[in-house]
């Protein structure tokens, strides 16, 4: 199946989730991105700030990126408490 839809990174893991059976109300409050199988489009943002597509919200976009370059350059993960870092056994 081709699919011909324009997606970013951060809607990998929403879209790997979906084609492996997950259901969306185990994640969808939990990351950034969407399933490219939805028949709802999205508009990636570049890390210039360029918007490819049609954005519906390009405020919301401008703002997500914002967060993620947060997330990114501050090692938010890393920053962490260790009991805080769930770890599936």
């Amino acid at each position: 199946m081709l699919v011909e839809t324009e997606g970013g990174q951060v809607d990998m893991m929403p879209t790997l989730a979906y084609m492996l059976g997950i259901d969306e109300d185990e994640y969808a409050y939990n990351v950034m991105g969407r399933n490219l199988f939805n028949m709802y489009g999205g508009s990636p943002i570049l890390s210039s700030g360029e918007i490819v597509g049609a954005a519906s919200n390009e405020i919301h976009l401008l703002e997500a990126q914002e967060i993620a370059n947060i997330i990114i350059k501050g090692n938010y993960f890393g920053n962490l408490p260790e009991k805080s870092i769930v770890v599936s056994k």
